[in-house]
């Protein structure tokens, strides 16, 4: 697996939902999306992104991503998340 690559699809992943609202994070729980991406070493990536609730419904939000390139990172894809709150700020940022 190229690191260099799954760190720049992950961080443009994360980025891309970190600026969605609260509740549009919160319409995606129980709703997991698995996209193929094209990464730049021209390979197809499969990107994958779970948002559940941190501790309790109407609570914080917890946005993971994973992404790996189907070889033997599927064993260990790299991944990256972050916990939005109810007020749309990111804990522990």
């Amino acid at each position: 697996m190229d690191e260099r690559v799954a760190r720049r699809l992950l961080d443009r992943e994360i980025e891309r939902l970190r600026v969605l609202s609260y509740h549009e994070l919160v319409a995606m729980i129980d709703h997991p999306t698995h996209e193929d991406v094209l990464g730049s070493d021209d390979r197809t990536w499969l990107l994958e992104v779970n948002v559940h609730w941190d501790d309790k419904p109407g609570g914080d939000v917890h946005v993971f991503v994973m992404v790996d390139d189907g070889g033997r990172g599927f064993w260990h894809p790299r991944s990256d998340d972050f916990i939005k709150a109810p007020n749309g700020e990111l804990v522990g940022e």
